[in-house]
């Protein structure tokens, strides 16, 4: 049974979720509290925190990697991105300041981790059952009929034939950049296939990058950038740009299995659908 250090503990707990939680059962806290009609933007402030920093600490090391070891991974990625060892790389600048923040956030978490574990038992104890509270009150029904039938093993096993099944399936959408940058840090440069400018009511340029992920990893980008808490720009062109965004373009394909990369495959149908390339004649 791993040991989880208290950062993980403590963020587990304020989820209202058992320590080493899977990341799948952390965003499902985040979709459900965002789709509950009575959560507050406190309520997704604080849980959309939480996410972000398990997000970021997947980065460094496993749930059961101790905050010194996270650290010390932190330090080895930061400086191989070091403009020193770059060469003032404009994608290794905007891959560091997002390194970075996801540090400051992780390092933040295990302080106040330090800080709760000395309060009292009893007090860290209503605060957790009152967070167990929380999440099943904001699950859908049908979520609270099926956590009940299910076992942990049966879940995981759920949860790795769903991915095996949906490992061809592929999605892109054009995303405001500053979403991208504010809501979606966690997101690999690599996912983008490129970039498109759009003229505003006032004339200004602005930017959208077509952004291409698997299915899953798609809809959990769709729950982030659809949270009502978000602060936008005033972006006054048409019902899609109001601080709940929609993705209104989203598109998708399903690879054939026997493709020998069905990422690139994906990648290049998607540069036809969005404009970015012509179509090859045959």
């Amino acid at each position: 049974m791993p040991n989880y250090p208290i950062d993980v503990h403590y963020a587990c707990a304020q989820l209202g979720l058992d320590a080493g939680a899977s990341l799948e059962d952390i965003h499902k806290v985040l979709a459900h509290a965002a789709a509950y009609r009575f959560s507050t933007k406190s309520r997704l402030t604080q849980v959309q925190r939480l996410v972000d920093f398990f997000e970021a600490r997947e980065q460094f090391g496993t749930a059961d990697h101790a905050f010194a070891d996270i650290r010390k991974a932190y330090h080895k990625k930061a400086m191989h991105l070091h403009p020193d060892h770059t060469k003032a790389d404009p994608m290794a600048e905007e891959q560091l300041k997002a390194l970075n923040a996801g540090f400051e956030l992780i390092e933040a978490v295990y302080l106040e981790a330090k800080d709760y574990f000395q309060k009292d038992e009893d007090v860290r104890r209503e605060n957790e059952d009152n967070a167990r509270m929380t999440r099943e009150k904001e699950a859908p029904p049908e979520a609270k009929t099926e956590s009940k039938a299910k076992t942990a093993e049966a879940m995981d096993d759920e949860a790795g034939s769903s991915y095996t099944r949906s490992s061809l399936k592929y999605m892109a959408a054009s995303v405001p950049r500053f979403l991208r940058q504010t809501r979606l840090g966690y997101l690999p440069l690599t996912c983008i296939i490129g970039t498109k400018l759009i003229k505003g009511e006032k004339g200004q340029n602005l930017v959208f990058d077509i952004v291409m992920l698997p299915a899953q990893q798609f809809q959990r980008m769709r729950t982030y950038v659809g949270l009502q808490h978000i602060a936008t720009p005033e972006l006054r062109m048409g019902p899609s740009f109001q601080p709940s965004y929609v993705l209104a373009d989203a598109k998708v394909i399903t690879v054939p299995a026997d493709l020998p990369d069905p990422v690139a495959f994906a990648r290049e149908h998607f540069m036809v659908e969005f404009g970015l390339i012509n179509p090859v004649r045959k």
